[in-house]
């Protein structure tokens, strides 16, 4: 009982309870403002591992805070990482060790190979500025990234393979509550017309969770829908802004679900709330219709073979591996029913609705389909514009100036639909070159933990490099990483694959 009337526990429901009643309209989006309030206070007068184990389950809660009728999109995430990091510094004594020149020695300098990346990328993200057509736009933009980077820094200083498990329940609980949204949206597309359904969910929701400018974008230019031949079905996308960011942390939580899993069978537990767990994260993975995540199951099925005909892991392993996959194919499966069914009280051709999901899978290879058109357009523009200004880009936040669009576009989501080309485009080859060897500092720890003796240890390395592959795969059609609520998610499994390593830490 202790446990459950723990102060990061009620601290939780007080703040569901308000994010819920602000979301729907019952108390008015000034009651966030008492958020702001009352949870750092809860951060403040907690230890720093009990303010990340919220933080982990508190990310599809933090919403916009209406300071301003004109300002009215600044999150209390922005706040609360803040106060992690302050936290953080000062219980590390990162200034004092900095300060001091023994420290510094005793360290060697491959144990801050990713700090000297990091800052290597911000450095030249900043001279970017100089080639920006909005600098203010680009200086926000870094803001932003080094507010989210700061989490990362909080869990691997805070995690290890005591706590690891404790993490992993607290992300994963933050899952259930999307997914749960998710199958409350989708009820609701039987019951409402379509037009009461975007009122409510862009007027209502999204705008009590993110504020006026969101919103009307979302009325506007939202991915929420799958259209083909007069039908209209929805994208599943919870409480998320659209389509693509949902599904994509999704599978940064199924890291950990798949993980457990596997430890719940060595230890002779029952594993079917976790498979339970599964299918439900996979069948709204499926269900938010983002083809490109379809698709990029590819790279992690071409993983699995590498690692079966080179004999990289044992055929029971593999076996154990191909988890995720199998139940996405039968969450596909499944979701055939709910695709070609009639949505939103629509009167619709029967042989059309009776082929969605075979008319979306088959679109993704359709090159003269009307997206995929225009994803190929915006494509060749960046690569336009990457030889035009290889070495700075067009400056950081500044994509939409490769269109010859309003820079203020890129919140309505102008992005080169390739994090590549984004990266490439807006802050040129060098940090590129930077980004890539971050990715691959990332990669060598996890295959560290692969290869440790641990089963709990190794499988969430495994499972790791399949889901971050499959997400990086995505990311080849869209940059939905950058969405804060997926980078937070990110940082968060990112600051446990290093916070569980073995490799001493120095703060």
């Amino acid at each position: 009982m202790g446990k459950i009337l723990s102060i990061i526990n009620i601290a939780f429901f007080i703040e569901l309870l308000f994010v819920i009643l602000i979301a729907i309209g019952i108390l008015p989006r000034e009651s966030a403002l008492f958020l702001a309030i009352f949870l750092p206070t809860i951060l403040i007068i907690s230890s720093l591992e009990d303010s990340v184990m919220f933080t982990a389950r508190s990310i599809p809660l933090f919403l916009a805070l209406p300071i301003t009728e004109s300002f009215d999109n600044f999150n209390i995430w922005r706040i609360l990482v803040l106060i992690l990091f302050v936290k953080f510094i000062l219980e590390a004594r990162v200034i004092s060790f900095a300060m001091f020149s023994k420290g510094i020695a005793r360290a060697s300098l491959k144990q801050f190979r990713l700090e000297i990346l990091i800052s290597l990328l911000t450095f030249i993200a900043i001279l970017s500025l100089l080639k920006a057509e909005d600098p203010i736009a680009g200086i926000k933009r870094i803001i932003y990234f080094l507010n989210l980077g700061m989490l990362f820094f909080v869990v691997r200083h805070v995690i290890n393979r005591e706590n690891f498990m404790r993490l992993g329940r607290n992300f994963i609980f933050s899952g259930i509550f999307i997914a749960s949204i998710g199958v409350l949206q989708l009820i609701l597309a039987y019951l409402m017309p379509i037009n009461n359904f975007i009122e409510f969910w862009a007027l209502t929701i999204e705008k009590n969770l993110y504020g006026n400018a969101w919103a009307n974008i979302a009325i506007s230019a939202n991915t929420w829908f799958a259209y083909f031949n007069g039908t209209i079905h929805l994208r599943m996308f919870s409480s998320f802004p659209d389509s693509h960011s949902f599904p994509l942390y999704l599978l940064i939580v199924s890291v950990f679900v798949s993980t457990f899993i596997i430890f719940r069978k060595t230890v002779s537990q029952s594993c079917l709330p976790a498979y339970f767990l599964l299918g439900i994260f996979s069948l709204g993975i499926v269900l938010s219709g983002t083809r490109g995540i379809w698709a990029a199951t590819a790279l992690p099925i071409l993983i699995i073979g590498f690692y079966y005909f080179k004999k990289i892991a044992p055929k029971e392993i593999i076996l154990k591996l191909t988890l995720p996959l199998i139940f996405f194919i039968v969450a596909l499966i499944i979701s055939q029913p709910i695709f070609n069914s009639k949505q939103f009280q629509l009167i619709e051709n029967e042989t059309e609705e009776s082929r969605v999901l075979i008319n979306r899978l088959a679109s993704i290879f359709d090159a003269g389909e009307t997206s995929n058109q225009g994803r190929i357009w915006i494509w060749k523009e960046s690569a336009k514009s990457i030889i035009k200004n290889p070495a700075l880009g067009v400056g950081i936040g500044n994509f939409p100036a490769v269109l010859k669009q309003n820079i203020a576009l890129a919140k309505a989501g102008s992005s080169a639909h390739n994090l590549f080309l984004q990266i490439l485009a807006e802050i040129g080859i060098f940090a590129f070159a930077v980004f890539l060897a971050i990715i691959y500092e990332i990669y060598k720890k996890i295959k560290n933990l692969s290869q440790d003796e641990n089963v709990l240890i190794k499988f969430f390395g495994l499972f790791s490099i399949l889901y971050i592959a499959w997400i990086i795969a995505y990311s080849m059609t869209d940059p939905a990483i950058f969405d804060e609520r997926v980078f937070l998610g990110l940082m968060i499994l990112v600051g446990a694959i290093y916070g569980i390593s073995r490799e001493r830490k120095i703060f």
